[in-house]
């Protein structure tokens, strides 16, 4: 038997989530999962080369020679800016499954002074990775996500989700995301399979072995495209928006979405955060905290595979969201209880989730800001009639931050309550941008999102409703 540790992310505050389980392995055939040599961009590694890679450089990698590469020898190689290409890819995804393969073995002991990956849980995992190569192709895999794409360009096109939403060999909650894309996201033609990878892998598709594999596959992915589609330029010659926002590994949700709300309204005001320093370092001034810049190396490119990032956007966000980090780690009352040790690589300083949306929203704008619990019935409160007394409230706020009428929109978030999911798209116990209100229509209007993992969405207001229970407003400097 196979002892797992597997961990995912809580969509909805982003926290990371373990999973205990057990399950059995077989010897067998190696998973196929590779690509030819690209002369002048690394090829995308598959599971097995991984481990394999990994055998290859444990020895040189642990330098304290415990027979462990200890968090802080892997954190080390990350941080080294001459790993790249499929060095990069190996690390970052190790690091990012390093709670899973640390347990795959334990042949290190319950108690264990420092927790790491030995070479026996990369034998395990090896064998797991064949086992599963075995077993029926899983659709929500790398190779799965692949099988959309059907003219191979590494984009899923309009046409080809619709396709595979007639595909009934396909299980039904994946033709339910794929038919999601194809309604919500008008302004975006195609999909990249590694945006869609990610989708399948948080809403924990598959058994608990696939979800580990999936995370791999999710990382190689994020970090191979970052090397052939990324771009080193700051801003890539375009205007920061929501689409430069894709929230990576960490579970901080609650930042990416309020920094996409403020790109999209704030434009000028991202552009004006950081600022480049000679030395190749970077400079990040929140304009509510301007007594406090924060230095931070230029993120690496395991860096940039395992955190935020969008790959032809520019680097600005994985740089904001490294600095924000570090400025949590500076303070533990910058965290929540879910991320006290503040984590070991700069960015998870943010990880854990996080409740203050509303002052999140002053430290990236330095504007005044409000924050609204949406769940209080008037009936609570012994009062007649009997229902939210926040509905009017919120309609009015929506209307003067983000109606469609307005010229001038200011940013706006929203956390969706934990256990409440009305359809496979929507994401629990997670925080969204809220981009545009239109009070007119069907169910009290409706309500255009941003999902930080990558796209839109519009709902009812009477959805609306139901799914949130935290809205948090930069207040509008002036009526419209």
């Amino acid at each position: 038997m196979f002892g797992g540790h597997f961990e995912s992310t809580d969509s909805v505050s982003g926290h990371t989530v373990a999973h205990f389980n057990a399950f059995e392995y077989q010897a067998g055939a190696p998973d196929g999962d590779s690509s030819e040599d690209v002369k002048e961009k690394p090829a995308l590694l598959g599971k097995s080369e991984v481990i394999e890679q990994a055998r290859k450089m444990f020895d040189v990698w642990d330098k304290n020679k415990n027979g462990v590469l200890t968090y802080d020898e892997l954190v080390s190689q990350i941080e080294n800016k001459d790993n790249k290409a499929e060095t990069a890819q190996v690390l970052a995804a190790l690091y990012g499954t390093r709670k899973t393969l640390q347990d795959m073995n334990r042949d290190a002991g319950f108690f264990q002074k420092e927790f790491g990956i030995s070479k026996g849980d990369l034998e395990v995992a090896g064998k797991v990775i064949e086992w599963k190569a075995k077993q029926t192709n899983n659709p929500y895999s790398l190779e799965g996500v692949k099988a959309l794409d059907r003219d191979h360009d590494g984009y899923i096109c309009r046409n080809e989700l619709e396709i595979a939403s007639r595909d009934q060999t396909l299980p039904k909650k994946e033709r339910e995301l794929i038919d999601f894309y194809i309604k919500n996201d008008d302004n975006r033609d195609v999909v990249s399979t590694t945006d869609m990878l990610t989708y399948f892998t948080k809403n924990d598709m598959g058994d608990r072995a696939d979800k580990f594999l999936n995370r791999m596959d999710m990382i190689l992915a994020r970090t191979h495209e970052m090397q052939t589609r990324g771009t080193d330029d700051l801003f890539a010659d375009r205007n920061p928006d929501v689409y430069g926002v894709s929230q990576g590994v960490l579970g901080d949700c609650y930042f990416m979405a309020s920094l996409s709300a403020v790109a999209e309204n704030y434009p000028e005001t991202v552009k004006n955060m950081i600022r480049e320093n000679p030395d190749g370092t970077y400079t990040v001034t929140f304009p509510g905290a301007k007594n406090e810049p924060i230095t931070i190396d230029p993120p690496t490119e395991s860096e940039r595979g395992l955190f935020a990032g969008a790959a032809d956007h520019g680097k600005w966000a994985p740089i904001i969201e490294k600095a924000y980090g570090t400025y949590c780690q500076k303070h533990f009352y910058r965290r929540t209880i879910l991320n006290m040790s503040g984590g070991n690589l700069p960015s998870e300083g943010a990880d854990g989730g996080g409740v203050n949306l509303g002052h999140l929203l002053h430290l990236l704008t330095g504007k005044s800001t409000d924050q609204d619990w949406l769940a209080v019935p008037v009936s609570f409160l012994q009062r007649i009639p009997p229902h939210p007394v926040s509905e009017i409230i919120t309609r009015a706020k929506l209307e003067a931050t983000v109606g469609t009428d307005r010229k001038e929109k200011t940013p706006v978030v929203a956390w969706q309550k934990p256990g409440v999911s009305t359809s496979v798209s929507d994401v629990t116990n997670h925080v969204y941008s809220v981009l545009d209100f239109d009070k007119n229509g069907k169910d009290g209007g409706s309500v255009t999102l941003y999902n930080p993992w990558g796209h839109k969405e519009t709902i009812s207001f009477a959805q609306f409703k139901k799914r949130f229970h935290v809205v948090a407003y930069v207040k509008p400097e002036k009526p419209n």
